[in-house]
């Protein structure tokens, strides 16, 4: 409980992280997770198990690429309650965020959901997101965005096909600069000097 991961790359695995069987106010922050050619099935999981309730973690500034599911908070047969996933990008993952049955009050907000390949940007089901609002995505939505949300437009990443934490940053021209909540940026990179995964980044 109260554990901290950050600042990892992680790829070629099954479960990028993953949470599960009573965990409480864990933080899963500044990680990049990505397949791109190798696998990579859940980039990172909040889901309980067993029995076993899991309460109030936070998932934010991740990036997450080419994953089979970006994002999953799952409670299963098993209550999951409370999980905040905001100020991430996620990108070319089948499903970016799957917020599904067993799962209560979870929140989605100011993350990029981009170029997902598959079902879709963001499933729920049952109504288990409780509040989702300003969040930048394309191509879809499986329920209610929010008003604020910004819908089926390029974030303009420094590069959208990178392989680098660096070209993950927002041009000047991107719609998701200063249109998250509380007028912050969406996406991982909030002040644009923060190091992701394992490099270092330089603002410009």
């Amino acid at each position: 409980d109260h554990a901290v991961v950050e600042n990892n790359e992680i790829y070629d695995v099954t479960y990028g992280i993953y949470d599960k069987d009573n965990g409480d106010s864990n933080v899963f922050r500044l990680n990049y997770v990505h397949g791109d050619g190798t696998r990579c099935n859940y980039g990172i999981r909040i889901a309980s198990r067993n029995g076993n309730t899991i309460r109030d973690d936070q998932v934010y500034q991740n990036i997450v690429r080419s994953c089979t599911v970006g994002v999953e908070v799952d409670g299963g047969s098993s209550p999951n309650v409370r999980t905040l996933v905001y100020n991430n990008t996620i990108t070319h993952s089948a499903t970016a965020v799957s917020v599904s049955s067993g799962s209560t009050d979870a929140q989605v907000y100011s993350n990029i959901i981009y170029r997902a390949t598959g079902t879709g940007g963001v499933t729920t089901s049952n109504g288990a997101i409780a509040y989702a609002d300003y969040n930048l995505y394309d191509p879809s939505w499986s329920g209610s965005p929010g008003a604020n949300s910004i819908r089926d437009q390029n974030p303009k990443l420094i590069d959208d096909a990178a392989n680098s934490v660096d070209d993950f940053q927002l041009q000047a021209t991107s719609p998701a600069l200063n249109a998250g909540r509380n007028g912050q940026h969406i996406g991982a990179y909030i002040t644009g000097s923060e190091t992701i995964g394992l490099g270092a980044v330089v603002a410009a």
